[in-house]
């Protein structure tokens, strides 16, 4: 859904901006550019998002799951 919400916004800027400043014969490449810079934007924030969330996964299974860092911490408390 966040894709589509960034083609509604970004499709008619760049058709609005092309149709007022760039001449037809360059509205090929235009949009080709405007694709490519929006489709690596989101293919980044993407990756990021996987990669933290892998890297949180990690951390949590490195701790047992989490009960174990409850357990020795109620232990300390007494």
């Amino acid at each position: 859904m966040p894709v589509m919400k960034v083609s509604w916004i970004t499709s008619p800027l760049a058709l609005a901006f092309a149709q007022r400043f760039l001449p037809e014969h360059t509205w090929v490449p235009f949009f080709n550019i405007v694709a490519f810079v929006i489709g690596t934007w989101i293919n980044s924030q993407t990756k990021k998002k996987r990669l933290h969330a892998l890297r949180k996964k990690r951390e949590y299974d490195e701790r047992g799951g989490g009960s174990s860092e409850y357990v020795r911490r109620e232990s300390r408390d007494y």
